[in-house]
């Protein structure tokens, strides 16, 4: 069985953004995962972020996160 919660979307006038998503899968042997996705985007920054916790139907779970951003930062000339 697979249920999705939850799509979340926002966008700004000047471009900047931030979505999300949630989950969750349920197996018939027990097994279960959790899940979520982020993304988002300010001015130049631009980041997405993961985390879930995968379920081994007997009585174990791993946890994980992953974290990945990208910075443009403009450069500005000093003067002489």
């Amino acid at each position: 069985m697979h249920r999705m919660f939850v799509s979340f979307q926002c966008f700004a006038p000047q471009g900047d953004e931030w979505e999300e998503k949630w989950g969750e899968h349920y197996a018939a042997g027990g097994e279960a995962n959790k899940y979520a996705d982020k993304w988002g985007k300010d001015g130049p920054n631009v980041w997405h972020e993961r985390w879930g916790e995968d379920y081994d139907g007997r009585g174990g779970c791993t946890k994980y996160t992953d974290k990945v951003g990208k910075n443009n930062f403009q450069s500005i000339p000093l003067s002489p």
